[in-house]
């Protein structure tokens, strides 16, 4: 792999102005109008959001500090996972069934409030999360680290006896001020962009998961949301426009249409406006305004003819469905559903009970529980089943016939309310057909259909009187006079709607040829980064990662991997191995985890080992510690080849031991840090008789001062990042301080500058011996006894641990 600051470069490269893409493909494309450009410009948020998340400052540059763990899952008495909040790599070992798991799925699950194990599983994964040895009080805290000089930053969940997971009471505290409640939402949306927890279980998920799940969340990541609202802002406008064209048509052919059958001259005047080529619509205003005010009885006669019943025909199909639905309802419910229910729970636990071996029945005693009893019991469970599977079908039809019956009745029309002519006999006919809207659905066939008819009737001959007035009144021509204006006003609005709707659909049609090219620019540095991940990965594997695309849209969305195997594309993900698999998850995992607008700048990875062989343990381990280099990775496995690789590799690492003794209890210890290897090494060498004398003194001074500057690089992030500054920040400072000297002044006095008081510092606070070490270390060991080279192992041990007293 590249140096990890390729990882940054390609991160951030990803996350540049969406609209800034757009904009250099119009330009580079000739053909668009300037009229549709600006179009697809406008369809964006007026401030595109980049891939940030709006996560709070105080949440920034998270680094995990402990965790402690107290009677949940398999971790009994309070345990406690220290872990270097900085920069680097750290595995957790220990054998299955240790508790080394637990504190992942602790971690997990105090920062999202789920775990990937038992989520979208049957309940019975999540019983048993209490410790059989001490879980009468579980208690999970989690220390966290975050720019913010308010150090740290501690998630607690506690559970009082007998609650259930759910009822856990979660908290968030800083160093100084008091507990709160934990508010998850702040972290919403990062750990569904950037999740940093990677599990066994889930490794499998990214290739085989949802085909929309890893666009969703790819899409998300890479700020291509705005993208798809830009599309649904011009679909929108399109459907809005269209629709509103078609009903300015419509509400003129009406028009046509009535004021055909109207004899008045100004109804001809009208005519001839709309149906020339180009309505003159100030001289159709002019035409309605001279009209004069209508008078009020036509208006209110005229709403009474505009009343509308249901149409017999619905009536009577909604009653007819209501009707089965009753008779299905009534031969459904003869059967005890709730006997026929216990019934059933009992006859199943039975044959459970009697599931491959003849046994007596557990009641009486004496019959047997025989293959005979068995087959008939099992056809006794399918009719109980069918029975209530039929009644809770029939309830739902029911329910739905009702619904749909009393969805045809309306309360009494404002028109029959307040009309000019007698209007009794109509509006009371209509307030009794209103009442069945809350009758028992059981009458309402019979009454129903007597009161339509009623009803029917009386709105009829009352709809026949009004127009009958209406045609005597000398207002006839106001009505007619309001739609008109009415028409005018809607089509004056959308005068440039139909040059619009052309402009808004090429502005449609060339966003969404764009958008495959658009998705695959900013796709293309995840993927450079996904390719290099597996390259290193694969491992003499001969399968190749190609281009990752996200593909369709809708309900057809994916994400495509070009994956071939010597070659030949199509079959790879079929042939892979288990440990294929895993590797080319991993490689799609990391890319969004390491993104640097993530908050989060730990990484934590349980049982990535599993089905790998050695040639891609060695392969991760060069991964993992090439994201160590820009990430806190934390790493737990029970397969002592990944720990092999690290040793053999040289990779700085620190190895934590996880023992398990009886009732639950776990231990915790270092096993080995990169301080302690250095002084083994060095301790080994000055043991080793048969290396040259000259080449021995040279590595045993070098692996010395490797130890002491390994410990000031230590306590250098560990205190600045408690004061929170950025680890980029503190990077920038060990890299400026290349000499001894300047790091142990700036692990001393935080100030790389103050060398040339170093020496002197350390011979008062320390020992008189302290500063010839330092020089020792820095300039060889040459002649030096082997009782000398074991005193300068020993000192420079005591000098790493003094810096991290």
């Amino acid at each position: 792999m590249q140096e990890s600051s390729s990882v940054t470069s390609t991160s951030e490269s990803s996350t540049g102005c969406l609209t800034d893409l757009v904009a250099a493909a119009l330009t580079a494309d000739t053909a668009v109008p300037p009229e549709v450009a600006a179009t697809v410009l406008a369809s964006f948020p007026e401030s595109v959001a980049s891939a940030t998340t709006g996560t709070d400052e105080v949440l920034a540059g998270m680094f995990v500090r402990s965790i402690t763990v107290n009677g949940f899952r398999g971790i009994g008495q309070p345990a406690r996972l220290p872990v270097q909040p900085s920069l680097g790599l750290t595995l957790v070992v220990g054998r299955n069934g240790c508790g080394k798991s637990s504190f992942a799925e602790a971690a997990e699950f105090a920062l999202t409030g789920d775990n990937k194990r038992w989520a979208n599983k049957s309940k019975i994964w999540k019983d048993g999360w209490r410790n059989l040895h001490d879980g009468t009080r579980p208690r999970i805290a989690v220390e966290l680290q975050t720019e913010c000089p308010d150090n740290p930053l501690t998630i607690s969940g506690s559970w009082e006896p007998g609650t259930a997971l759910e009822a856990g009471r979660w908290t968030t505290e800083r160093k100084t001020g008091g507990a709160g409640p934990l508010d998850r939402s702040r972290l919403a949306q990062p750990l569904e962009l950037y999740r940093p927890f990677l599990s066994y279980s889930e490794l499998g998920s990214l290739i085989d998961g949802t085909p929309s799940g890893m666009y969703d969340a790819l899409h998300s990541l890479l700020g291509l949301d705005d993208l798809t609202t830009a599309l649904a802002s011009l679909q929108r406008r399109r459907l809005d426009l269209d629709k509103a064209i078609k009903e300015t048509k419509r509400g003129k052919d009406t028009l046509l249409t009535e004021l055909s059958i109207v004899d008045d001259e100004r109804a001809r005047t009208v005519e001839k406006h709309l149906r020339a080529r180009q309505v003159d619509l100030e001289a159709l205003s002019r035409t309605v305004l001279g009209a004069g005010e209508s008078s009020g009885a036509a208006t209110s006669l005229s709403a009474v003819t505009a009343v509308e019943l249901p149409t017999e025909a619905a009536v009577e199909a909604a009653l007819t469905r209501l009707t089965a639905t009753t008779t299905r309802l009534l031969g459904a419910a003869t059967a005890d559903a709730e006997t026929s229910s216990r019934m059933l729970d009992i006859l199943v636990l039975a044959t459970e009970l009697a599931d491959g071996a003849d046994c007596r029945c557990p009641v009486c005693g004496e019959g047997r529980l025989d293959e005979r009893w068995r087959g008939t019991t099992r056809q006794s469970i399918a009719d109980i089943r069918a029975r209530t599977a039929e009644l809770a079908e029939a309830r739902k039809q029911h329910a739905s016939a009702t619904a749909q019956v009393r969805e045809l009745i309306r309360p009494l029309p404002a028109p029959l309310a307040n009309c000019p002519i007698d209007s009794a006999a109509a509006a009371l006919a209509w307030r009794e057909w209103a009442e069945l809207a809350v009758g028992e659905p059981a009458s309402l066939p019979a009454r129903m259909r007597v009161r339509y008819q009623r009803v029917r009737a009386e709105l009829t001959a009352l709809q026949g009187r009004a127009r009958t007035e209406l045609a005597g009144l000398d207002d006839v021509w106001a009505p007619l006079a309001r739609q008109i204006a009415a028409w005018v006003d809607s089509a004056t609005a959308l005068v440039g709607a139909p040059d619009e709707l052309k402009t808004v659909k090429a502005a449609e049609v060339w966003l969404k040829s764009a958008a495959v090219t658009v998705r695959n620019e900013r796709m293309r540095p995840l993927t450079e980064l996904s390719q290099r991940v597996w390259t290193t990965l694969r491992q003499q594997s001969n399968v190749e990662l190609g281009d990752v695309v996200l593909e369709g849209t809708a309900q057809a969305r994916r994400v495509s991997l070009d994956v071939t195997v010597d070659g030949v594309a199509g079959a790879a993900l079929g042939v892979m191995s288990q440990g294929e698999l895993h590797a080319l998850g991993l490689s799609l995992f990391l890319p969004r985890a390491t993104a640097e607008q993530s908050p989060f700048r730990f990484l934590m990875i349980d049982d990535p080992v599993q089905s790998m062989d050695p040639a891609k343990v060695d392969g991760l381990a060069r991964v993992l510690a090439d994201v160590a280099r820009t990430r806190q990775v934390i790493v737990f496995t029970h397969d002592l080849r990944l720990p092999e690789a690290v040793r053999r590799l040289q990779i700085p690492a620190t190895v934590l031991d996880v023992q398990r003794r009886e009732r639950s209890v776990v231990e915790v210890r270092v096993s080995i840090d990169p301080v302690r290897r250095y002084i083994d090494d060095a301790r080994a060498l000055s043991l080793t008789r048969n290396l040259p004398r000259e080449e021995a003194d040279e590595m045993i001074a070098l692996c010395c001062r490797l130890a002491i500057e390994s410990a000031a690089t230590t306590k250098v992030r560990r205190v600045l990042g408690e004061h929170g500054f950025r680890q980029s920040d503190i990077t920038e400072q060990l890299d400026k301080a290349e000499r001894t000297v300047q790091k142990l002044a700036l692990a001393v006095f935080y100030d790389r500058t103050r060398e040339s008081d170093i020496l002197a510092h350390l011979d008062t606070e320390l020992a008189p011996w302290a500063s010839d070490v330092v020089r020792t270390c820095n300039r060889g060991a040459h002649g030096s006894t082997r009782d000398e080279l074991g005193d300068l192992v020993n000192r420079a041990e005591r000098i790493a641990k003094w810096l991290n007293r």
